[in-house]
C-alpha cells in the first residue's frame, strides 16, 4: 500500500516554495518565497546563463518572470479540464494498485503458497525501482512510466492465466514488483508538473486521501468476490483479471496527459514545452506571456548524432544526474529525506502489526484492520494539506514529528487509551509521509527530479521492509524504539533545513485554483 504510490489544495501561493541551499557544505531544503527562486532550481546552468545573457541584451524581458514561468509555466492561469483529467487518471491507479496489493491479504495468506508472491513484489520493487526510475529525468516521465505499465499489464494477465507454478508465480510477481517501483515515484512527479505549483500539496493529498474510499471499497468486493466463487478452484483468477483490467483502463487513460512542461524546459525542448503548454493551458488563459518568453530560451542546439541521442547517450547523461546528486549541493538533502522516509516507514507499516495487541478482533479479521487505516488516511490528508497553510512545510514536518512522540509514548497505555493513542499515532504518521512526498518534488530541479525525488522513498524502503520485524519484539520495546525514531526524524529535519518557512499567503487571490 505504499505506492506512491504513498500518491492536495492551496488556495493561495505558497509563500515558501522550496529550494536548496549550501550552508557548511551540505545541501539543505529551504523554503524560500516563490518569486525569487533560485535559476538553478529552474533550469539547466547553461540554459540558465543564455536567459541571464538573454534579458540583459533586452530590456523588455523581466528575468525574474522568466525565471518563476521556468519552474512554474502555468503560474496565475486557471485550471483547465485537461488538468483536472489528471485525477481521475490517477484516482484509477489507486484502485489498480490497492486491488492487486490487498489481492493478497484476501486470496492469497497464512499457508498459501501464492502468499509468497507478495514478498517477491515488494523483493523486485525493492532491488530495481531506483535503477529504472532515474531514466525519468532522460526519456521523460511519461515514457518510463507508460513502458512500467505496460510490463505490469503482461504480468498481471500472465497470472491470471497461465497455469499456476510456484516458480513462475514468483517470478511474475517480481517483475510487477519491478514495475512498481519507479511508477510510484514518477506519478508524483506526472501529476504535479502538469498542475500550477500551487497545487503541489493538492494533488498528493487528494490521491492519499481516496484511500479513504478506495481501501474498504476494494477489500470488501474482493471478500465477497471470494464468497461468489467457492465452488471455483481457480477463483483467485478472477480477482487478478479483474485487477488487470484496472490496470488496462490506467494505462489507455495516460494517452490523455501531456509530458512535463518544466522537464522539457530543462531539457531544452522549447518546442516540445510549448506544444504541451498549449494543450494543458485552459483555453481562455492568456498564453502569450509565456509563449513570448519561449522565445528567448535557446533550444537545445547542435546535430543529434547516435552516441548522444541513442541509448548510450542517455545512460551517460543518467550517470551524470547521478553524480551530481552525490555532490554537497544535493547530498544533505538526499540523507535527510532518505532517513526521513525510513523512519516514517518504519513507523506507518509498523502501527499495522501492534493492532491485535489492543484489539484482540484484528488479528483475526485483516479487512478491519486494513480499513480502519483506511478511513484514517481522510484526516491525515486534511493535516498535511491544512498545517502547510499556517506554518509552512518544513515546520509542520518538525512538528508532527514531535507530536507523533507523544501519541507513541501513549501506546504505554493499556485498553482503549492505547488503542486511541495507535490510532492518532498512525494519522500523524500518513500526514508525515503525504509531506514527504511533497518534498520529493519540492527538493530537487526538474531535470534531476525523477533521480532525486525518486531515491528518497525507494532507498528509504527500507524502513517499510524493517517494519514486520516489529511484530516478533515485546510492545514496550516497539513503544521505545518508535519514541526513538521519531525523536531522530525531529533531529534530522531541524538538522538539514537552513530555515523554517512563513505562513501561505492569501495576498494574491488570483492564485487560488
Amino acid at each position: 500500500m505504499e505506492d506512491g504510490a504513498k500518491e492536495g489544495e492551496l488556495s493561495s501561493p505558497i509563500e515558501g516554495d522550496s529550494g536548496i541551499v549550501t550552508r557548511g557544505g551540505i545541501a539543505e531544503v529551504e523554503m524560500q518565497p516563490i518569486d525569487t527562486t533560485d535559476v538553478s532550481l529552474i533550469v539547466c546552468d547553461d540554459q540558465g546563463a543564455g536567459v541571464a545573457a538573454t534579458a540583459a541584451s533586452d530590456p523588455n524581458i523581466n528575468d525574474e518572470r522568466l525565471k518563476l514561468l521556468a519552474k512554474d509555466p502555468f503560474n496565475g492561469l486557471p485550471l483547465s479540464w485537461r488538468q483536472i483529467f489528471v485525477f481521475p487518471v490517477f484516482v484509477v491507479r489507486q484502485f489498480w494498485a490497492i486491488s492487486f496489493q490487498f489481492w493478497f491479504a484476501i486470496y492469497a495468506r497464512g499457508e498459501d503458497p501464492k502468499a509468497i508472491g507478495l514478498s517477491a513484489m515488494f523483493f523486485g520493487w525493492l532491488c530495481c525501482s531506483q535503477a529504472i526510475v532515474g531514466f525519468g529525468d532522460t526519456l521523460g516521465r511519461l515514457v518510463v512510466y507508460r513502458w512500467a505499465l505496460v510490463l505490469q499489464l503482461i504480468c498481471t494477465i500472465l497470472i491470471a492465466f497461465v497455469p499456476y507454478k510456484q516458480s513462475s508465480f514468483i517470478a511474475l510477481c517480481f517483475v510487477v514488483g519491478v514495475g512498481f517501483g519507479p511508477c510510484a515515484s514518477l506519478q508524483t512527479f506526472i501529476w504535479n508538473e502538469a498542475l500550477p505549483l500551487r497545487m503541489i500539496n493538492v494533488t498528493t493529498n487528494i490521491m492519499f486521501g481516496f484511500w479513504s474510499v478506495a481501501i474498504p471499497t476494494v477489500l470488501y468486493f474482493w471478500r465477497w468476490l471470494r464468497h461468489a466463487y467457492t465452488g471455483s478452484i481457480d477463483h483467485w483468477r478472477i480477482g487478478m483479471a479483474v485487477t488487470s483490467s484496472y490496470l488496462a483502463l490506467h494505462l489507455i487513460s495516460t494517452t490523455l496527459l501531456s509530458s512535463s512542461v518544466p522537464w522539457h524546459l530543462s531539457m531544452r525542448h522549447v518546442k516540445r514545452a510549448e506544444m504541451s503548454f498549449v494543450s494543458l493551458a485552459h483555453s481562455r488563459a492568456n498564453k502569450s506571456e509565456f509563449q513570448n518568453l519561449l522565445k528567448h530560451l535557446p533550444e537545445a542546439g547542435g546535430k543529434k548524432t547516435k552516441s548522444t541521442n541513442g541509448c548510450s547517450g542517455h545512460c551517460k547523461q543518467y550517470w551524470s544526474n547521478v553524480r551530481s546528486l552525490c555532490s554537497t549541493v544535493y547530498s544533505g538533502t538526499l540523507v535527510a529525506g532518505v532517513m526521513q522516509f525510513a523512519i516514517s516507514g518504519l513507523a506507518y507499516w509498523g502501527m499495522g502489526v501492534q493492532v491485535a495487541k489492543f484489539l484482540p478482533s484484528a488479528g483475526e479479521n485483516l479487512e478491519l484492520t486494513l480499513t480502519l487505516f483506511g478511513f484514517l488516511e481522510l484526516p491525515a490528508s486534511i493535516i498535511a494539506w491544512w498545517f502547510p497553510r499556517k506554518f509552512g512545510i518544513a515546520k509542520t514536518i518538525a512538528m508532527l514529528y514531535l507530536v507523533e512522540t507523544v501519541f507513541f509514548a501513549g501506546l504505554f497505555l493499556s485498553g482503549g487509551y492505547g488503542l486511541a493513542a495507535l490510532l492518532l499515532a498512525r494519522v500523524i504518521c500518513s500526514a508525515l509521509y503525504n509531506l514527504l512526498f511533497t518534498l520529493c518534488t519540492a527538493g530537487f530541479p526538474p531535470e534531476v527530479r525523477s533521480t532525486g525525488g525518486g531515491m528518497l522513498p525507494n532507498v528509504g524502503r527500507l524502513g517499510s521492509m524493517c517494519a514486520p520485524l516489529l511484530g516478533y519484539l515485546d510492545t514496550k520495546m516497539v513503544v521505545w524504539i518508535s519514541i526513538i525514531s521519531s525523536c531522530l526524524g525531529f533531529i534530522v529535519c531541524k538538522a538539514f533545513v537552513s530555515s523554517l518557512p512563513g505562513k501561505y499567503t492569501s495576498a494574491d487571490q488570483n492564485e487560488s485554483p
